[in-house]
This record gives C-alpha cells, sequence and structure tokens, in this order.
C-alpha cells in the first residue's frame, strides 16, 4: 500500500468513527506514559519509616513487585534503571520485581536515591499487602492473584500512609 492509500484509509476510517479515541493525559500518566506529577502536599510529605528487616522474613518484600512511576526529575537524574518500552517507568526484571532489588537480602540497592513513590509508601495502611499488619499475616490471595510471577496486575497506584484512628 502507497502513503497515499494508507492516508486514504485511516480518512476513511476517522469518517466512520472507526479510530481509537486518544488517550487522555490523565491516562497516559497512569499507564507510565508520561512523567509523574507530584501535587504540592506530595512535595511536602516527609519519607516513611516501616520496620523492613522484621517484615522482610514474612512479607519478601513484595512492595518491590508494585509498579512505580517516575517523574521528569527523577529520569533526567540518571540513577534509576527505566523499563525500556516506557520511560517513566521503574524496570522490573523478568520475577515481576524492581531491577534495583538486591535478590540476596531482599533491600534496596539504590535506597539513598529511590523513587518518590518508594519514599512515601507504606505498607502498613496496604490492605492489599497485610491482611493483619500487627500480626504480620499478608493478605495473601490479593498478592497471588494481582503480583503472581511476571504476570498479573502490571501497574498499581500506590496509596499514601494513612494515619491510624
Amino acid at each position: 500500500m502507497t502513503s497515499d492509500g494508507l492516508a486514504d484509509l485511516l480518512a476513511t476510517a476517522a469518517a466512520h468513527d472507526m479510530l481509537a479515541p486518544e488517550p487522555s493525559p490523565a491516562e497516559l500518566r497512569r499507564a507510565g506514559y508520561m512523567p509523574r506529577e507530584d501535587s504540592a502536599e506530595e512535595e511536602a510529605r516527609s519519607d516513611v519509616f516501616v520496620d523492613c528487616v522484621a517484615r522482610m522474613p514474612i512479607c519478601q518484600a513484595i512492595c518491590c513487585k508494585l509498579g512505580i512511576h517516575l517523574s521528569s526529575d527523577e529520569v533526567a537524574g540518571g540513577k534509576l534503571t527505566r523499563d525500556p518500552d516506557n520511560e517513566y517507568l521503574l524496570l522490573r526484571d523478568e520475577d515481576g520485581r524492581c531491577t534495583h532489588q538486591d535478590r540476596g537480602t531482599g533491600f534496596c540497592s539504590i535506597y539513598e536515591d529511590r523513587p518518590k513513590p518508594c519514599r512515601h509508601y507504606s505498607c502498613a495502611g496496604d490492605r492489599r499487602i497485610w491482611r493483619d499488619f500487627d500480626g504480620m499475616v499478608l493478605n495473601q490471595e490479593w498478592i497471588d492473584a494481582n503480583l503472581g510471577g511476571t504476570g498479573g496486575l502490571q501497574l498499581i497506584q500506590l496509596e499514601p500512609r494513612r494515619p491510624r484512628a
């Protein structure tokens, strides 16, 4: 097909409303094709501490399987390994885990330079991860259904830590 033929085909498809709609900027951002933009409130939030050493034998750092969106500054910083198909997503290896997770210890190999979603995320209030945070009981059903292997849910919006009542 010549380039003129392709143009005619696209024009005909558009005239009959057969083309997929353009994704909105919000959809592109959510899918990781545009940089993450933090609000002033998110910028002001401090790092969150969870005693990962105590939890690691139970959770095996399952949070390292959560999809992480990157900001323009994080991409420009050059310290993070990005997905080759999507520069605003942190790369995950074939096992579904972040490429920066040290497989020997389970901990982050770039802890001081980790992206903001990792700094602000706390599994303490995340019912997807913990059925009972204090009792260290995982929500294994959700984890198996959504984070098993390399399949399952590819992108997960991290929720900020909520104060306990």
